[in-house]
């Protein structure tokens, strides 16, 4: 009797462990890939094998997903001023700021969109798309920290009587929105040297781990042709970097590298790439 009972229970183990097998391997297969993409001037998005033109008018450049693929964001207009919200499932668009096309990034973990106006950080939610709210002014450019948590901003350089100022780069929490109180500043780039200068920087690109931030730092637009630099600062932020060396022309706009030279320092200085 003993001996039948333990055959029907691991009869019944066996059809369990089939079940569950089966189960799993008829699960649906995950969604399309879905890719939004440039055409003749108008927004078009890919699924599958299949196409849809999303928006009819012209000058539409940069589409943008939001995190979730609910919504694109696009700049429009021949200089790229128009910055609009498109919703993806009703297909409409929204206007969101005549200026403010040149540059946007959506939140990495919410539909909210930073953009630039002039030198005026602001922040929407596509929920309340026609009422966005200002984060900073005196802002040269930014990005988001990739936790969504804040921002990272570089703030515009100023020309007194004895030169440019040097740029700072803050930390602006979403908790301190419009509270320049509790901005944090991070770093402040040299001043003005035969060796560095800078009046402005590009985004910021952080490393896959969270530790490094990459971004060019420019000089004004007379000098910029001849080479810009690419800064790498570690995070949090310190004196200790690291430092690649190199030189180059800007004939033709096109940097012409001479020597790359890679060392560990642990100066007061700024670490830089001259491309």
């Amino acid at each position: 009797m003993r001996a039948f009972r333990n055959t029907i229970l691991a009869m019944l183990a066996v059809l369990l462990i089939i079940t569950s097998s089966t189960a799993i391997y008829a699960e649906k297969p995950s969604e399309p890939l879905k890719a939004a993409f440039v055409r003749s001037g108008d927004v078009w998005m890919k699924t599958g094998n299949n196409e849809r033109q999303l928006t009819r008018g012209a000058y539409i450049l940069n589409p943008k997903w939001s995190y979730d693929g609910q919504w694109i964001a696009y700049s429009k207009g021949e200089n790229e001023q128009e910055l609009w919200l498109l919703q993806v499932q009703t297909g409409q668009s929204h206007l969101v700021a005549h200026e403010g096309g040149m540059s946007f990034q959506w939140q990495p973990n919410r539909n909210s969109l930073a953009f630039l106006t002039s030198s005026q950080l602001n922040w929407i939610d596509s929920d309340e798309f026609a009422k966005p709210k200002k984060i900073a002014e005196g802002i040269g450019n930014f990005s988001w920290y990739p936790d969504g948590s804040g921002i990272l901003v570089s703030m515009e350089a100023k020309l007194l009587n004895e030169g440019w100022t040097p740029i700072r780069i803050v930390k602006i929490p979403l908790t301190a929105i419009a509270d320049p109180n509790r901005f944090e500043t991070l770093y402040v780039l040299p001043k003005q040297s035969d060796d560095f200068f800078a009046v402005a920087t590009s985004i910021f690109k952080w490393s896959a781990n969270g530790r490094w931030i990459a971004f060019l730092a420019k000089p004004t637009a007379s000098l910029s042709a001849d080479g810009n630099t690419l800064c790498v600062l570690m995070v949090p932020f310190s004196k200790r970097l690291i430092k690649w060396l190199t030189t180059s022309n800007g004939l033709n706009g096109r940097a012409k590298m001479r020597h790359l030279a890679l060392s560990k320092v642990s100066e007061e200085r700024l670490q830089r790439i001259n491309i």
